[in-house]
């Protein structure tokens, strides 16, 4: 990351993903609950208030990118969220893009006990090189909190207090996410 010190960073803005509720209810009737949970995926994060750790994600990472090689940031986004399929990055060699994308985040019972939850996320992030559009540094991860039932929640925990849970553990599982992605792509000199 040394020799893209004079480069400047762009954030880029992708549209997350509906959150799926499953539940053993919809579960229990195969493809026509799956059509069932992908529908109640499309409205539950703003039914519940859920966040998109993405953006947690790349606003942390621009953070370490600033503090750690000195590159500076753009104030203007990239703003890609109505595309829905892949598009190229513009040709740009004065431009580092900062990508993070939730690819998955999904509320689930766990099979041993279906009264409690666990919340699953995941995301690729990665710093894109302007001048040639491809990645410079990359990290795929995915996460599942709490990883017991003996420790999970209830679904109307998880709910309560506007997703007050469900959000604090997406964050936690973005900070994670983004402790790794530092650790084994961006070393500290």
């Amino acid at each position: 990351m040394w020799a893209y010190q004079n480069r400047t960073l762009v954030a880029v803005t992708q549209a997350a993903p509906g959150m799926t509720p499953m539940r053993a209810s919809s579960a229990a009737f195969g493809a026509i609950g799956g059509l069932a949970m992908a529908s109640a995926a499309r409205n539950y994060a703003s039914e519940h208030g859920v966040v998109d750790p993405a953006t947690h994600i790349e606003t942390q990472l621009i953070a370490l990118l600033q503090s750690r090689y000195g590159i500076q940031t753009v104030g203007d986004r990239r703003d890609m969220s109505a595309v829905t399929e892949r598009t190229d990055y513009p040709i740009n060699s004065d431009l580092l893009y900062v990508d993070v994308k939730t690819h998955m985040r999904m509320q689930r019972y766990f099979s041993s006990n279906w009264g409690r939850f666990r919340i699953d996320f995941s995301t690729p992030s990665q710093i894109i090189d302007g001048a040639t559009g491809r990645a410079v540094a990359q990290y795929e991860c995915r996460k599942s909190m709490p990883e017991t039932p003996d420790d999970a929640p209830t679904l109307e925990e998880l709910e309560a207090n506007n997703g007050a849970l469900m959000n604090q553990l997406l964050m936690r599982m973005a900070d994670e996410c983004l402790a790794e992605f530092a650790a084994t792509s961006l070393p500290a000199s």
